[in-house]
């Protein structure tokens, strides 16, 4: 291909790992990558999204992970601007979504350790994205940034995912070097694309524990939902007549509209959460919003037995002590044990416990649904909002909200309650 700028071999390593969307506001440190998108764009079939904010952007790019499981790019530039995308960034962080942050910074002569002298818009980017991202570094050369490229793919979508920062040097981005200097290489030639494995001796123990136990809970965190798992959890929960619960985020793993589903701010969920002999709890750390797992919303430990499904093995035993640990994908692992659990009992029957919770989680509805019947009252109740749009949007509607904050532009999802 001849000499290149680095803008253009940043575009085509993007290419490489699949990335169809760049988020990015116009800017003259990273011209060279806006114009090789331009450019290439239609041949590569990448396109740049341009928010009315960086924080926007950031926080549409965790966003659109959520919704397709895939990384997505947003680019910043040097300074402020960079310094923008941090509030999406840790709101990627806690969900584990791989955003790859992309931010630029000035020449090299005149950025990093020559802060003192009074560069316009530099800073210790590296510094202030570090406590934020699951990983960060900066290219030093033109030829490193495939390299770079490569490493931050890969830590986003390791073990647990996440956010990670490249920063590179406009001088960089502005390079021309020899295309045939450098490999650019598909996602599939360096990094684990299929879904992790499994450990049946593991499995088997899991699934005779589920089978020996009274009343199960099924409690589902944002792993499941990212891994796809709601096929499986469902089938499980069919199988041995047991509770399905789940955090706010992962909401909709199966229908709202389930006989086995309890909702996460209802009573009902507690219950299930307390009541229970066995938790099987697949990708949740069981953090704030579950009370660290502990009791009254959870069973004492000693007597409560915990089986995890985590995909990052640090996130085992986190804050609960674990009978079965079974690290890998969700979907895969629960394949296999759903497999296990059919060899060892026949189809159940629904616990009698779920009549209860049912009861319980149907007066609560009810009470809800009487306090919004009255759609012509001033002012109208926060629950009339959600119940119009309800009303509105189709099955898997995907709803997106922008409002401004202090902060910026928030950009958040949700998603019709009955199914995902």
């Amino acid at each position: 291909m001849g000499d290149i700028t680095g803008g253009e071999l940043l575009v085509r390593c993007l290419h490489a790992e699949g990335v169809r969307f760049v988020h990015g506001i116009t800017d003259g440190t990273y011209m060279m990558v806006i114009e090789a998108i331009e450019r290439l764009g239609r041949e590569l079939n990448i396109r740049l999204i341009v928010p009315r904010h960086e924080a926007a952007a950031a926080h549409a790019c965790d966003a659109y992970t959520r919704i397709t499981g895939e990384p997505a790019v947003v680019l910043a530039c040097a300074g402020p601007g960079a310094a923008n995308l941090l509030a999406g960034l840790m709101c990627a962080e806690a969900e584990g979504s791989p955003v790859v942050a992309i931010t630029t910074t000035r020449r090299s002569d005149i950025s990093d350790s020559y802060i003192h002298q009074g560069g316009m818009q530099v800073s210790r980017h590296l510094d202030i994205f570090k406590a934020a991202v699951k990983w960060n570094g900066k290219v030093d050369h033109w030829t490193r940034i495939p390299d770079m490229v490569r490493h931050a793919f890969r830590v986003a979508m390791s073990g647990r995912p996440g956010p990670v920062h490249i920063l590179i040097p406009e001088n960089i981005i502005n390079e021309k070097g020899d295309a045939d200097s450098v490999r650019i290489w598909n996602a599939e030639r360096y990094r684990v694309i299929d879904s992790a494995g499994y450990d049946p001796a593991a499995i088997r123990r899991a699934a005779k524990m589920l089978v020996e136990a009274d009343l199960v809970n099924i409690h589902c965190g944002n792993g499941a939902e990212r891994s796809g798992a709601g096929k499986e959890v469902q089938q499980m929960a069919e199988h041995l007549g047991c509770a399905v619960t789940n955090t706010i985020r992962a909401r909709g793993i199966i229908s709202d509209e389930h006989e086995l589903c309890f909702h996460p701010t209802c009573l009902s969920r507690i219950m299930a959460n307390s009541q229970a002999d066995v938790v099987l709890a697949v990708g949740t750390r069981l953090g704030e919003l579950n009370m660290w797992g502990k009791p009254p919303m959870w069973g004492e430990p000693e007597k409560q037995r915990l089986i995890q499904i985590d995909t990052e093995p640090t996130n085992i035993g986190l804050n609960r002590p674990v009978d079965v640990a079974l690290v890998g994908d969700a979907r895969v692992i629960l394949t296999h044990l759903v497999d296990a659990v059919k060899g060892f009992t026949a189809k159940r029957e629904p616990h009698p416990k779920i009549a209860e919770f049912r009861i319980l989680q149907d007066d609560w509805q009810r009470e809800l649904d009487e306090g919004v019947a009255d759609m012509e009252r001033t002012p109208m109740l926060t629950g009339q909002i959600l119940k119009a749009c309800n009303e509105f949007f189709p099955l898997k509607a995907i709803f997106v909200m922008a409002a401004t904050r202090p902060c910026g532009i928030s950009i958040t999802i949700s998603l019709k309650r009955s199914d995902r």
